[in-house]
Parts: C-alpha cells; structure tokens; sequence
C-alpha cells in the first residue's frame, strides 16, 4: 500500500480537492487549503520514499514530487484551493511531454500551471526549484494568474 503524505505548512489541512492527469494516470495533484499544489508522480520508486511496516504489512509514505508551499506568495496561491482541472493537451504540448493544469482559489483566483519533465533529475535536488523533491522528474511551473 502506498500513502500519500503532504509537505504542505498545515498537514492537517492539506487535502481539499485533487485530479489526475489526462495525459499520464501516475501523476496525481491535490489542492491544500494553505494554497498549495501538490503533485505525486506514482511512477516513482518505493526506495525513494520511507517504508514502514505496521500489523505484518508493508506501507510506502511517499512525499509530493513537487509542492508549491515552498516558493513564493506572488507565484502561487495565498488561500484555499476549491478545484483543480486537468486542461485538455494539444498535440505540440503533447510532443514535448507537457500539459496545464488549472487550479481555483476561494478568491476566485485561476492559475494555469504548465507540467513539464525534468532533463536533469538530481537526487541532490534543486536549487532554483525548490518545490522540486531530489530525484523529482516532474515539476509546474506558473504559467499565468487570472
């Protein structure tokens, strides 16, 4: 079994609404109320993530690929995600292995985020990304705020 657990500042309010990618069913992304996105990919290796053994079973806790609770304020929400969509992917996105995704605030705030590959995956991590989780492959970036 594998658990999903979320970095978001308040853990006990993390999950308000999710989706999955039309264009990949391993990737999963969960509004929290805090503001932040957070984006699973399940494609992922359970020795990326910690193991745990309760009552003779084996659970892997796997930490978001990518979160938006740690950059800044101006580039993601600042209140209560209500939906988050995937939007439908053309075929030039689809040649670069990307897609969007739209996410809404309780402000009546839309961003539209572009989901993109990693080239150069570390395991050290990112440091210009730092919603990016070492050995993460998938990362969001802002595409624009209405």
């Amino acid at each position: 079994k594998r658990i999903r657990s979320c970095n978001s500042f308040n853990q006990q309010f993390c999950h308000r609404c999710a989706c999955v990618s039309s264009y990949n069913h391993n990737i999963v992304f969960v509004g929290c109320e805090d503001g932040s996105i957070c984006l699973w990919d399940l494609n992922e290796s359970d020795s990326m993530h910690k193991s745990y053994q309760l009552n003779n079973k084996h659970f892997v806790g796997r930490l978001p690929t990518y979160s938006t609770s740690a950059i800044q304020v101006a580039e993601s929400h600042n209140s209560k995600i209500t939906s988050i969509q995937a939007i439908r992917f053309d075929q030039e996105q689809l040649q670069m292995s990307s897609y969007q995704i739209a996410t809404l605030d309780e402000h009546a705030v839309i961003v539209i985020w572009v989901v993109l590959p990693v080239l150069d995956s570390s395991f050290s991590g990112s440091q210009t990304d730092l919603g990016l989780r070492p050995g993460g492959k998938i990362k969001m970036v802002k595409k624009c705020c209405h």
